[in-house]
């Protein structure tokens, strides 16, 4: 395989043919090859890596693997002939069934025909404002619409069956959103400073929700959940009261505490009586 940044910011590699006997090409692995203008992966590569061939700044021609599984990564081609030629302002960049760029898109965005949407595909881009996904896609990457600041409405297909960490983390405006049936967990910082979420129901597909999932979620007071879910243990503990069931809350230090629930003796989360 190639490692990362194996030849990153190698400014006289002009092109790269890599034989079918390579099984991977790792994180950043051809970053800043500014002369580089041909690439033929192979034939048998199954996942393509944030960054790889980001920068190649000359970067015209490139051979795709024929698998139909391949998984395309974060800013794989981000400033590059070929993402430029191949992307029409205000559209997003969407290669071998993969959204791999929405950096340029604006106001509402509806994504049709898609299987995944890579790692930091619209992340810092302020102006993207709903977002609809039709069926089909069934993955969403980490970090994908991380600080997507003016974004107020996500539509999920029941397609869904996975999606990454940190993925609405700062999401400032984002006050509504569909949770599909078939998500089994809410990844760690999910939701992360969504300040505007003031109401979220969880599938019956729910298994887990891993840490800082709602950290910060301020005006979501309390979140309904089934008492087979496995809930981090990072910041909610169990608490014993007998008069509603099962109740999960954010027993923290006092200033955490505020910071999270303004000062209020509210839980966060309330479990549903067996």
């Amino acid at each position: 395989g190639v490692n990362c940044g194996a030849f990153a910011d190698n400014t006289k590699l002009t092109s790269v043919v890599c034989p079918d006997t390579v099984e991977f090409v790792s994180y950043a692995a051809f970053d800043g090859c500014t002369s580089l203008k041909k690439v033929v992966l192979p034939a048998n590569m199954k996942n393509l890596y944030e960054a790889t061939f980001r920068n190649c700044t000359s970067l015209e021609e490139v051979v795709l693997p024929k698998s139909e599984d391949l998984h395309i990564y974060g800013y794989a081609f981000r400033n590059t002939p070929y993402q430029k030629a191949r992307q029409k302002e205000g559209t997003p960049f969407i290669l071998n069934g993969w959204v791999v760029d929405g950096s340029s898109c604006k106001g509402d965005v509806h994504l049709s025909g898609i299987k995944g949407i890579s790692a930091f595909a619209f992340y810092l881009n302020h102006e993207i404002t709903k977002v609809v996904i039709d069926e089909g896609c069934e993955v969403i990457d980490d970090n994908a619409f991380r600080y997507c600041l003016a974004l107020k409405e996500v539509t999920l297909p029941h397609s869904m069956r996975e999606f990454g960490d940190s993925l609405f983390r700062n999401c400032h405006q984002l006050s509504k959103i569909n949770i599909p049936e078939g998500i089994e967990t809410i990844p760690q910082d999910a939701f992360d400073s969504c300040t505007s979420l003031t109401a979220l129901t969880l599938p019956r597909s729910l298994k887990e929700i891993e840490s800082g999932a709602f950290d910060n979620c301020v005006k979501l007071r309390k979140l309904e959940i089934a008492p087979k879910v496995k809930v981090a243990p990072r910041y909610f503990e169990k608490d014993d009261s007998p008069f509603i069931g099962r109740i999960v809350t954010a027993k923290t230090t006092k200033a955490r505490h505020e910071s999270y629930h303004d000062g209020q003796e509210e839980c966060l989360l309330v479990m549903e009586e067996k």
